[in-house]
């Protein structure tokens, strides 16, 4: 059976890359996507089925990446849900905050396919 993802993030070229990327590790893999964090958690939450992992941009208007992860948290139905945030910064406050937000893990985007599918894979590996 293919695992859900869900891939919270503004820039729809970074969606089609890290969609390429998890093809790559796996043809099955079912992706949804939303454009920022309040369009990720209306998603979520009038939904039946939830994803079994969800990759979320840490840069986003309306609702960043940090405020999403706070909002799901505070959420029994969803609080579950792994959540790896990912993004161009590496600023290492940025990083350590998500993880204390309750991030599984922090992915800082590669820029060639091989280097995302290997840490995706890797992350996805270490959270099953």
């Amino acid at each position: 059976m293919s695992k859900r993802i869900l891939i919270i993030d503004d820039d729809p070229d970074d969606i089609e890359f890290f969609i390429e990327a998890l093809r790559s590790i796996d043809g099955t893999f079912e992706c949804a996507q939303a454009a920022n964090g309040e369009e990720g958690l209306s998603n979520l939450r009038t939904s039946a089925f939830p994803p079994e992992y969800i990759f979320l941009d840490l840069n986003m208007p309306r609702l960043n990446g940090k405020e999403f992860l706070s909002e799901i948290k505070k959420d029994g139905r969803l609080s579950a849900i792994p959540v790896i945030m990912y993004s161009t910064s590496g600023i290492e406050s940025d990083i350590r905050e998500s993880l204390q937000l309750g991030a599984r893990d922090f992915i800082v985007k590669p820029t060639r396919l091989k280097d995302l599918s290997d840490r995706i894979e890797a992350v996805m590996s270490a959270a099953d």
